[in-house]
């Protein structure tokens, strides 16, 4: 969205999304209020439709799976983004079916924020995901929201982010 002064990017509506992660997800959500934010928090003002599209996106595994093999902070420094990790993170563009869709999901989690796995399939469907892109999401993202995986244990993945073998998986702790 382009603004034509500095004001109105705290008009509503907004996408709110925190920079750190909390169990290995990043949490945003969508105000339908005018307000002003913290260095912790980004925030994006647009078509709400859009930012809910945005919001279901950003709460996935697929989201932070991307951002640990991107992210040069992760497990270094911080684990958290810079508006630029966030600008950067390829997103699918929905047609008007699933931009409705992720709006249904958004709206459902709301109110009843454990409905997590229509996000997750969601998401993994946008990004045309195969079985085996999934199962390795859900292992990496699985350790780090267990807190359980260490620097060492990254140093394992294969710069493309595949796990190619028996050997990668048993020093996981997965096998």
């Amino acid at each position: 969205c382009i603004v034509k002064n500095a004001r109105e990017i705290f008009a509503a509506p907004h996408l709110i999304i925190k920079q750190s992660h909390k169990n290995g997800t990043f949490l945003s959500e969508v105000l339908d209020y005018d307000a002003v934010f913290n260095h912790s928090l980004l925030g994006v003002h647009g078509n709400i439709n859009k930012l809910k599209y945005l919001s279901v996106i950003i709460g996935s595994r697929v989201f932070s799976y991307y951002h640990i093999l991107t992210n040069r902070k992760w497990l270094v420094e911080r684990d958290e983004l810079e508006a630029g990790d966030i600008w950067q993170t390829p997103i699918p563009k929905p047609n008007n079916a699933e931009l409705t869709e992720a709006c249904n999901i958004f709206d459902k989690l709301v109110n009843s924020p454990k409905e997590n796995y229509l996000l997750e399939q969601f998401v993994r469907n946008m990004y045309r995901l195969k079985e085996y892109e999934c199962y390795q999401i859900d292992i990496i993202t699985r350790k780090i929201k267990s807190k359980d995986m260490s620097k060492q244990e990254l140093k394992i993945i294969p710069q493309d982010g595949m796990v190619h073998s028996h050997q990668n998986l048993r020093l996981l702790g997965m096998c």
